[in-house]
């Protein structure tokens, strides 16, 4: 019994600092699924910020990186079961959005502050 209550606790302290990273996050990363989409966002705005597309379908994935809609920063091409980490840099009222081409799926606006949502969301 003291061995198993040493074990999860030694596992809680190596686990932990998992946890931490993903809320200290300084950028966005957008997960793409085969109905849906999934951002987690960084609690505070910086002026380069990180966007890492992970691509979880079957298929590649292309699509386009754009700030307030017109500017485009990069077009985006990752094969399945991949992902790719892009640095954008912004001006303090920059939207920045993620247009996924192939699969078509609507236009993707990357929010801070949001902590985590989806697009579209669950009914």
């Amino acid at each position: 019994m003291k061995k198993l209550i040493s074990f999860i606790l030694f596992s809680f302290f190596i686990t932990s600092p998992v946890f931490g990273e993903i809320s200290e996050h300084s950028g966005f990363i957008v997960r793409s699924l085969d109905n849906r989409f999934e951002v987690i966002s960084p609690n505070k705005y910086q002026a380069k910020m990180e966007v890492v597309i992970e691509n979880k379908t079957n298929m590649r994935m292309l699509g386009r990186i754009m700030i307030n809609r017109s500017r485009n920063i990069e077009y985006v091409s990752i094969e399945a079961g991949e992902y790719k980490k892009y640095v954008v840099d912004l001006k303090k009222n920059d939207i920045l959005h993620y247009l996924p081409l192939n699969p078509a799926f609507q236009e993707i606006e990357l929010i801070v502050g949001n902590k985590f949502y989806e697009i579209p969301p669950k009914q």
